[in-house]
């Protein structure tokens, strides 16, 4: 609720809120009362055309708060934790519009905002219907990509671990857990032994930063921070971009990709030229990326890079011709 408390607005909705649940404060009908006698703002609708209606809503509030107060009604706050139990298979949606499964495999209560699942990732990518549950208590763990075995992290982790690690994403703040991209499914499986409290894991945000772990470790999810991609241009020629930054905001109607396009083209373009390369524009991106369309020729440690704004946002359909021909957009 906006307005503060000498606004005569904040004490009718306040009074119509409170009556509407069944819990009207003496104080705050008396205070609505006095801002309906008093006219609250309707002097300033004088001579318009809402004037009418705004009187006709003042009117039908004052009838209501004349009513004796409906019986409470009860307030349920949507609960912010998930009851997760070992062997449970959760679907979650990737930015790339795909899904993957989390086996559950313990939970410890005290980490994060609320008790966090210790998961580690079936082999399944799927579009729209999951597998079938014979299908899902046959899949193994999805692999680790190779290089990221390598990073200083791994070392306390047991061997058996390296190949499919486990992880457990947490709730930092009230609103962090994605619920809209999680759906439980009716499987079960049976997970590797693991206890929070002695089992190396990687911990990492529900937000952000999930969909950043996904394709770097496993390569799901959509290309990874870094990412050099390839592509083939109609007069024969190759291009490179690498990913700067993604985002799936609730403010944004679909995930958004900040691509920065590298001065260096060519098929025959190496690892040493790639690194080197200066970011001679930026293209943000709106959309899932086709499966299978994007060529991941290499990698750039990612850099803070802010967000470029007044870009003309295209899809990865339109992506290839803006490349060949970036004068049509630019200012």
């Amino acid at each position: 609720m906006t307005g503060s408390d000498e606004d005569p607005l904040f004490w009718l909705a306040l009074a119509d809120t409170q009556w509407t649940w069944g819990r009207l404060e003496a104080h705050v009908r008396k205070r609505a009362l006095r801002a309906l006698a008093d006219g609250a703002d309707l002097a300033l609708w004088e001579g318009k055309p809402e004037h009418a209606a705004r009187v006709l809503v003042f009117q039908k509030l004052a009838t209501r708060l004349a009513l004796p107060v409906p019986p409470p009604k009860p307030v349920r706050e949507r609960a912010i934790s998930v009851a997760w139990r070992r062997g449970q298979l959760w679907a979650y949606s990737t930015l790339d519009g795909r899904k993957v499964v989390f086996r559950i495999t313990a939970v410890d209560p005290a980490y994060g905002f609320v008790p966090s699942p210790l998961v580690e990732l079936l082999d399944i990518v799927f579009d729209d219907e999951p597998p079938s549950a014979a299908a899902l208590r046959r899949a193994g763990l999805r692999p680790v990509r190779a290089s990221y075995i390598g990073q200083s992290l791994f070392d306390a982790f047991p061997a058996e671990h390296r190949g499919s690690p486990m992880f457990m994403p947490k709730v930092n703040n009230r609103g962090d857990l994605p619920r809209h991209r999680l759906k439980r499914l009716r499987a079960h499986g049976e997970p590797r032994p693991a206890d929070p409290a002695t089992t190396q894991v990687i911990g990492l945000a529900w937000e952000a930063a999930l969909d950043e772990f996904l394709p770097d470790a496993f390569e799901v999810g959509g290309p990874r921070l870094g990412a050099v991609l390839a592509w083939p241009l109609s007069n024969g020629d190759t291009a490179y971009t690498v990913v700067e930054r993604m985002e799936w905001p609730d403010t944004l109607p679909s995930t958004m990709w900040q691509l920065g396009l590298l001065a260096c083209r060519g098929a025959g373009v190496g690892a040493r030229q790639i690194k080197a390369a200066s970011v001679v524009r930026q293209l943000v991106v709106m959309g899932f990326p086709a499966v299978g369309a994007l060529r991941e020729v290499g990698y750039r440690k990612p850099k803070d890079v802010d967000h470029v704004y007044g870009l003309i946002f295209k899809t990865w359909d339109e992506l290839p011709d803006e490349i060949e021909h970036p004068d049509r957009s630019l200012p």
